[in-house]
C-alpha cells in the first residue's frame, strides 16, 4: 500500500497518498514509512494546490474536456490539469509578452495545448492601454 502511496505522488496525485498513508497509520500508527510518505503527500499538496484540487475532482468522476486557464501567466494550473487530465485540450490565454517562452513550453510538452497572447475584457477594440507590474 505504501508503494502505491509514493507512486500517487509521483503521479502528481497527494490526496490519494495521504489517504493510503493514512490507511496505513490507522493499522499500523508507529509505522514511519507511512510517516514519511504522509508528510511527502502534504508537502506536495501545499507546493502545488492544483495538483490536489484536479485530484479530488477526477476522483469525483468530473473528466473534463476541455478547459481556458486565462491570465495563464506561466502555464502552471495548465500542466496541473494535464497531469490529471491527460485528455483535455486546453487554452492558455495571457497578455503578458514576457510569458511567452514559458507558455510556448506549455505547449510543447504537453498534447492539445494552445496558446494566445491577448487581453480578455467587457469589450473588443484594437488597442488598449496595458501595465505590466515588475515582480
Amino acid at each position: 500500500m505504501l508503494q502505491a502511496a509514493v507512486d500517487a505522488i509521483n503521479n502528481g496525485d497527494p490526496a490519494t497518498a495521504s489517504d493510503l498513508a493514512l490507511q496505513v497509520l490507522q493499522h499500523q500508527p508507529q509505522n514511519q514509512d507511512a510517516m514519511t510518505v504522509l508528510g511527502a503527500a502534504r508537502f506536495a499538496a501545499l507546493c502545488n494546490p492544483h495538483d490536489m484540487f484536479f485530484a479530488k475532482l477526477k476522483r469525483l468522476g468530473f473528466t473534463p474536456r476541455s478547459a481556458i486557464d486565462v491570465g495563464a501567466y506561466e502555464g502552471d494550473w495548465t500542466r496541473a490539469l494535464k497531469r490529471s487530465f491527460t485528455d483535455a485540450t486546453v487554452l492558455m490565454i495571457e497578455a503578458q509578452p514576457g510569458k511567452a517562452d514559458a507558455l510556448q513550453g506549455v505547449v510543447d510538452g504537453s498534447a492539445n495545448v494552445t496558446y494566445r497572447a491577448c487581453l480578455v475584457g467587457d469589450r473588443n477594440e484594437d488597442d488598449v492601454a496595458f501595465h505590466v507590474m515588475d515582480t
